[in-house]
């Protein structure tokens, strides 16, 4: 056998034995996607037959020396495909397509000693940055166009394993007479605050659609909450993270794609704007911090009371199996408070919470109430204060904001914080403020 068919028959081979590879252990190119071996297979082994045919062909006409003309060719092609992928190296640190942090280029000695694991850490680093990765991407989405979107009348995928619920992409429009309504319900918040000598706060969750990649539509409106904010900030400031969940954003997902709640690192970057406006009121308090938890990553979504992992409510509502949702190579930051022992948390009704911290650096009392963005947010929240009394007001026997319904709780409970806590969607419930 020749040095040519041999090196012909070669590549073949490691083709298919490629496939056979990934088939055990697929190959993940972005957050959402991985690669069909089925698929891969199926385009390029015509391909690689639709080549060798043409150059036999082409041979048929001239021979060189001994050489048949196709083999010649096929071996320039062959070597010259291997230096294709080193032609345009590329150099960004993040890959803003899929949301992580590209590997870096390894080092060849580690103190003082050659680094045994360089031949996996070059393989990663090339693997980030190989020319046309982004086009091989955007290939392999247009070829999957057939199961690309999954929808019904609750919810709908987007690009890249991004869902959505259907009501995330309608959004009220405030009329002038709501907007009044809401702005008296604030004021009497804010009264009923000051007659108490409570410290008040409101803060609205940005909505998902400003931070998911490469989603079904771009989206051009405005997010409605800031016309509320913006209606009343002369009267009452609202807390609004966009600013820190976007730079938050930059590092790990604010937002599940297969849920519409924010992820645990989205809730801490709300709640870290939330005590920057509290530390005006109370310059001594102390924010929990990174530190003060264990960070670990799951390619799960945790966001109830219950605190369980799972594929996600949006997947749910779609009737998708959990392999359609959660994809090992999306991963979420979770926290676990690494005092937890010391904390106790008693449900005492539907999703409402009480928890105590004695060992917490102040003697306040927080009173949270929200919808179910306040699980997560009560993540950090509840172990920032001596006793916290978590309420949620979306409960199906009740879901409204109105402060006549929380009032006597509220004096019972005698806390020196109150914050109200929701995402966008809520906003229009502030009208339900002054009943």
């Amino acid at each position: 056998m020749s040095l040519f068919k041999f090196l012909r028959g070669e590549a073949a081979s490691l083709l298919l034995s490629a496939a056979a590879v990934f088939g055990e252990k697929p190959l993940y190119l972005q957050a959402g996607g991985k690669i069909s071996v089925v698929l891969l297979t199926a385009c390029a082994l015509p391909t690689y037959l639709l080549i060798r045919k043409a150059v036999s062909y082409a041979a048929s006409f001239k021979t060189v020396g001994r050489r048949p003309l196709a083999d010649v060719v096929y071996l320039c092609l062959f070597f010259v495909f291997l230096f294709v992928p080193m032609m345009k190296i590329n150099k960004a640190d993040r890959s803003q397509q899929e949301n992580r942090m590209l590997a870096p280029f390894p080092a060849l000695f580690e103190n003082g000693t050659l680094n045994t694991k360089f031949g996996e850490g070059f393989n990663s680093w090339f693997s980030d940055r190989f020319a046309l990765r982004r086009n091989l991407i955007h290939l392999h989405a247009r070829l999957k166009t057939f199961d690309r979107y999954v929808s019904n009348n609750k919810a709908f995928t987007g690009r890249d394993g991004w869902q959505f619920t259907a009501t995330e992409t309608r959004q009220k429009k405030f009329k002038p007479a709501e907007l009044d309504a809401v702005r008296q319900g604030i004021e009497k918040y804010k009264a009923f605050c000051r007659e108490n000598k409570i410290k008040c706060y409101i803060e609205i969750v940005p909505r998902k659609i400003d931070f998911a990649k490469n989603q079904i539509f771009k989206v051009k409106s405005p997010d409605v909450a800031l016309t509320v904010i913006d209606a009343v900030k002369d009267v009452f400031p609202i807390v609004f993270p966009y600013d820190e969940m976007q730079k938050a954003d930059e590092k790990d997902f604010v937002y599940f794609k297969t849920d519409h709640h924010w992820t645990e690192w989205g809730a801490y970057a709300g709640y870290r704007a939330l005590m920057r406006e509290m530390a005006k009121d109370f310059p001594a308090l102390v924010p929990v911090s990174e530190d003060d938890y264990d960070v670990f990553y799951t390619d799960n979504v945790r966001a109830e009371v219950e605190r369980k992992f799972w594929k996600g409510q949006t997947c749910k509502q779609l009737n998708l199996p959990e392999k359609k949702c959660v994809d090992p190579a999306t991963k979420y930051k979770n926290y676990t408070f690494k005092n937890e022992k010391d904390v106790t948390s008693v449900l005492y009704r539907d999703a409402d919470k009480i928890f105590k911290y004695p060992k917490a650096k102040n003697k306040l009392k927080a009173m949270l109430i929200g919808n179910s963005f306040t699980e997560n947010f009560a993540s950090f929240f509840a172990y920032t204060f001596r006793e916290t009394k978590k309420i949620r007001c979306n409960t199906p026997r009740n879901d409204e904001l109105a402060l006549s319904r929380f009032k006597d709780e509220i004096l019972d409970f005698k806390p020196d914080v109150l914050v109200f806590l929701f995402e966008s969607l809520y906003t229009e419930k502030l009208t339900t403020l002054k009943d």
